[in-house]
């Protein structure tokens, strides 16, 4: 009987798991979904998802019920939030994190050890107060698809995550917030790309390169996060590349304040990113991006400034400077200058795409 059961709960919870794929055949079958807004075909996806946290908290439920000094997790929860691609934490009520998945710990680039214990505060900052899970235990009802900016944990560039949260009853009681963390950022970033393009395009013709580069640079360091971002323009009189923007994330910024140093854009903090001359010929020549690393292995033989060597050493420490993105800015069909950016983290071929949309809004202003 009990293995029975157990059968038909496992059948059961396996069909509900492919809700959303069934929800979307039936309405794509009757020529629904072309009918559907954006909004409603994702309520309609969120909707056909709903199945499965039922179950999901009725299980959690009844493990709670039965004590026993068992684990908090049932086998059956565990394979379960162990496969999901999302990521799932449970939240007591004090709003402490007691359980994370392997996928959780992987968005958050942290191990899921130095999840338990934490506040939702300590991972993400959401526009509604103190981030979904104190909504849910105050309205004691579920809270969907609220985008927050992850907090980091580790050297790295921030994330966006979207968060839905379910309230798990134990005796009609809410005792637990449980969530599914999805990883959104490269949606977030190609949405702030296209209103910060937007807002560059709309600059008047008459305001000057230099301004334009500066808001170049500080948006791909501030908005985008990384490390570091600069702008070289291909000098005629001796075809080097001179540096006339550069910007730091506020991670770099605060490590040089420490360090006593100015905000990192001034002229001499731009030696940090100096790069091989042969790989700037090579940017030029073959007008194509070009992502090396170990950036700093090419950079600190070049520096002069000796707070700024010291300050490029603490951040190969923290591998800060890692990779380097080179893209060439080009003009009338010719290469007249190179964006670049540095990064803790491999940079991969969105982050080429983005440098190259920038790079065109700058070579209009060469």
């Amino acid at each position: 009987m009990a293995l029975r059961k157990s059968s038909i709960i496992i059948a059961s919870i396996g069909w509900l798991m492919n809700a959303p794929y069934w929800v979307y055949h039936i309405l794509h079958y009757h020529d629904v979904i072309e009918h559907l807004s954006g909004e409603t075909y994702l309520s309609v996806m969120v909707i056909g998802t709903i199945p499965i946290f039922t179950v999901l908290g009725y299980l959690w439920d009844k493990q709670v019920q039965l004590g026993r000094g068992v684990s908090l997790r049932s086998d059956i929860l565990h394979a379960l939030l162990e496969n999901m691609e999302d990521g799932f934490i449970v939240y007591d009520k004090s709003r402490r994190i007691i359980e994370a998945s392997d996928r959780a710990a992987e968005i958050f680039g942290a191990p899921k050890e130095e999840l338990i214990g934490r506040r939702c505060t300590d991972l993400v900052k959401c526009s509604i107060e103190q981030c979904p899970v104190l909504d849910v235990f105050k309205r004691k009802e579920s809270v969907f698809g609220e985008v927050c900016e992850q907090r980091r944990l580790r050297v790295g560039r921030k994330k966006f995550v979207k968060i839905s949260s379910y309230p798990v009853r134990s005796n009609g009681d809410v005792e637990y917030v449980a969530e599914v963390i999805k990883d959104v950022t490269e949606s977030a970033l190609k949405e702030k790309e296209k209103e910060t393009l937007s807002a560059i395009k709309e600059m008047p013709a008459g305001v000057k390169k230099e301004v334009v580069f500066k808001k170049i640079t500080a948006a791909l360091a501030e908005d985008f996060d990384y490390e570091a971002s600069a702008i070289g323009v291909l000098k005629e009189e001796d075809k080097k590349i001179a540096l006339v923007s550069c910007s730091a994330n506020r991670q770099i910024r605060e490590l040089a304040e420490t360090m006593s140093m100015e905000y990192l854009g001034g002229p001499e903090s731009c030696e940090a990113l100096i790069i091989e001359e042969g790989l700037l010929e090579k940017v030029l020549k073959e007008k194509k991006p070009l992502v090396t690393e170990n950036v700093h292995k090419l950079v600190m033989d070049q520096i002069s400034d000796g707070n700024i060597k010291r300050l490029v050493s603490m951040l190969i420490k923290d591998a800060a400077l890692k990779y380097c993105l080179l893209v060439p800015i080009v003009a009338g069909n010719k290469a007249v200058g190179i964006i670049c950016v540095a990064s803790a983290e491999e940079l991969g071929e969105n982050d080429a795409i983005r440098l190259v949309n920038f790079s065109r809004i700058a070579g209009k202003w060469l």
